[in-house]
């Protein structure tokens, strides 16, 4: 598994993609200094919460860009078999791909906050003033969070890439799980609200509960408010939240280490 963890890692810091996700990242981020003196009486809040997501959107480009074609790419240059034709399942083929996709993000991840950490040290010396609430100790809270989100959301990739060998689909699936995951709150919410006095059918109400705990939850992992207003979660909290996305993730990868397991390659 290690082996398989250490290629890929090395595989995905050698892309140029990244590079290039870094690059933009790093405009965006400055472009930040600009932006948030528009917005002079809440200048603490707006720039904490557009460098946050400068990191979000940058952690997302970065998975979309690696995990999607992560086994596909194996498969379609037969280079898996080489690999399977080791000492290795493919249940650990499976964990070591996910597993080194994840210290890529990780590296990532502390590259795109040290740079963060640039504009806001410069707007906290210019606006001492507006940076009355900020809490770095709930910025890096925020940034951890965001991290967990895509731990989350690359094993839902990896499981996508075991069910069909198209890149495409991959992205399709991966994406509109993303889109319902920020949003499952809401409609849960709204359906409740809204069906409050009328009769549920029992299909409608299991179709609902299982949306809501099938579709992972991203909104959860979702700080920046908080983190905008340097405020810090309880340590239940934390750890609830925490043992939400690496459960959901674990049992996520045992699935597709499983259809992987009975998959047949032509």
């Amino acid at each position: 598994m290690w082996p398989v963890a250490i290629i890929t890692f090395y595989e995905g810091v050698r892309s140029r993609v990244l590079y290039g996700i870094f690059i933009f990242s790093l405009f965006i981020m400055f472009l930040s200094v600009i932006f948030a003196s528009f917005f002079m009486q809440e200048i603490g809040k707006v720039a904490v919460d557009f460098n946050l997501s400068s990191i979000s959107f940058a952690g997302l480009l970065i998975s979309l860009s690696l995990s999607v074609g992560l086994i596909s790419k194996d498969l379609d240059k037969k280079t898996i078999y080489f690999v399977l034709s080791k000492p290795i399942s493919r249940a650990e083929y499976i964990f070591g791909k996910y597993i080194g996709l994840i210290f890529v993000i990780f590296f990532s991840y502390i590259i795109l906050g040290i740079l963060t950490c640039i504009p806001l040290l410069f707007l906290q010396s210019e606006y001492q003033l507006y940076f009355d609430t900020f809490s770095w100790l709930s910025y890096l809270q925020a940034i951890y969070f965001d991290f967990l989100k895509l731990v989350v959301f690359n094993s839902v990739i990896i499981f996508f890439s075991t069910v069909t060998s198209s890149s495409f689909i991959t992205m399709l699936f991966s994406v509109s799980i993303y889109i319902a995951g920020q949003t499952i709150n809401e409609v849960v919410n709204f359906i409740s609200v809204n069906m409050v006095g009328l009769e549920m059918s029992a299909t409608l109400k299991m179709t609902v509960q299982t949306l809501k705990y099938a579709i992972p939850n991203f909104a959860v992992f979702d700080f920046k408010v908080i983190s905008a207003h340097g405020l810090l979660i309880s340590v239940e909290e934390f750890f609830i939240f925490s043992g939400y996305g690496v459960g959901y993730a674990l049992i996520t990868l045992l699935l597709a280490a499983v259809i992987f397991q009975r998959k047949e390659f032509l």
